[in-house]
């Protein structure tokens, strides 16, 4: 029988005294994110990536790989973000033990973000650090500290998200484009009286046709949207989200167009008070709406006449009804003005089924 061995308490201290001695080798992900173009101009992926790798090549790290989210917003969860998701996979996986940043801001300008990607690397056993700000959490004091540089991004964010507001509201009262996907019915073209880099509307003489022509046949002809669609699909009337000058816009309703006319484009159209020359722009509780302006593509008459012939249609839609009533939108309550509404009392037993109308306002009537 083989002699039992005890743990010598002095040898095992001395053993652990220079496990810890020994140098860990460092290996590092590099994270890099811009959120949109004017970040990309400000400080690129590459700037960040450059920074990051001489960092390391001083350090001594070991670079295992760079990631990279573009045009990510600071408020995405990092393991809904194409690269941040990655990344997180990859530390499960053990393949490096530092995340670096170029700056704090880059990982999340949001406390709670920031903190909740931290938390998952903590619980993998990987740092995350930055090393132009050294945060630290490691006693009360450090956190304090870094959770204040922390709220002082997002205060960053947020005065620059106010100069940028106050900056279009101005500009966008005068005339002058101010980003996005231009209009449909306008092209963007340099405005020299504003400025070297300013631009504005100008109309485009084939959608303009367009636009003209479907409050032609919505006033003149009194066709509903559902007809004028169903027209312009048949002709192949090129549908605005199809135009060349939305190419290269990434918003999810013009990537994920189909191609095709449909009555809720045709009726947005028709709404838009900006063919008129002129529309409330903006609003909220820091800004009252200001009027856009732009050259009137139809007259203000025709608009309202547009707004009527629509008010009609909706009166006169027989896509939710189960029955076809003769008199739908042609009756009116003398004592309120509500339209009246056909209805269908079921009887049981011998009596036959009856159809009336009563006022779409009966139920507040009956009570007072």
């Amino acid at each position: 029988m083989p002699q039992k061995r005890f743990l010598d308490p002095k040898a095992y201290l001395e053993r652990e005294k220079r496990r810890k001695k020994q140098p860990v080798r460092r290996c590092a992900a590099l994270y890099t994110r811009v959120s949109d173009d004017l970040q990309e101009k400000q400080c690129s992926i590459e700037t960040q990536v450059v920074c990051l790798q001489e960092y390391c090549e001083r350090e001594g790290i070991e670079v295992y790989d760079v990631y990279r989210d573009e045009d990510v917003r600071s408020e995405t969860p990092h393991h809904l973000r194409p690269d941040g998701h990655r990344l997180i996979e990859d530390a499960k996986a053990g393949k490096f033990n530092l995340v670096l940043t170029y700056l704090s801001c880059r990982w999340s300008r949001y406390p709670e973000v920031y903190h909740a990607g931290r938390r998952t690397l903590e619980k993998l056993g990987i740092d995350l650090d930055s090393p132009g700000e050294r945060l630290s959490w490691d006693t009360p004091s450090a956190a304090f500290a870094s959770d204040v540089r922390l709220r002082s991004n997002l205060f960053y964010r947020d005065m620059l998200l106010q100069y940028t507001l106050d900056g279009r509201y101005q500009w966008t009262a005068k005339g002058v484009y101010t980003g996005g996907p231009p209009h449909y019915g306008y092209l963007v073209v340099p405005a020299p009286e504003f400025g070297e880099d300013r631009k504005k509307y100008m109309i485009d003489p084939y959608e303009s046709l367009v636009i003209i022509r479907i409050f032609r046949l919505c006033v003149e002809e009194g066709w509903s949207c559902p007809k004028i669609a169903r027209l312009f699909n048949k002709e192949k009337v090129p549908v605005p989200a199809k135009s060349e000058k939305y190419a290269h816009s990434r918003h999810p309703r013009i990537v994920n167009c189909k191609g095709v006319w449909s009555p809720q484009r045709i009726a947005l159209i028709l709404r838009d008070r900006l063919f008129t020359g002129n529309c409330l722009y903006g609003g909220s509780k820091h800004h009252e709406p200001i009027i856009r302006v732009a050259p009137p593509i139809i007259d203000l008459g025709t608009y309202e006449k547009a707004q009527v012939r629509l008010a009609e249609n909706k009166r006169g839609s027989s896509r939710n009804a189960k029955r076809c009533y003769l008199f739908r939108g042609r009756l009116y309550c003398a004592h309120c003005g509500v339209a009246y509404n056909g209805f269908t009392s079921e009887r049981s037993g011998n009596r036959a089924t009856q159809i009336a109308y009563r006022c779409g306002g009966y139920v507040k009537h009956l009570r007072g």
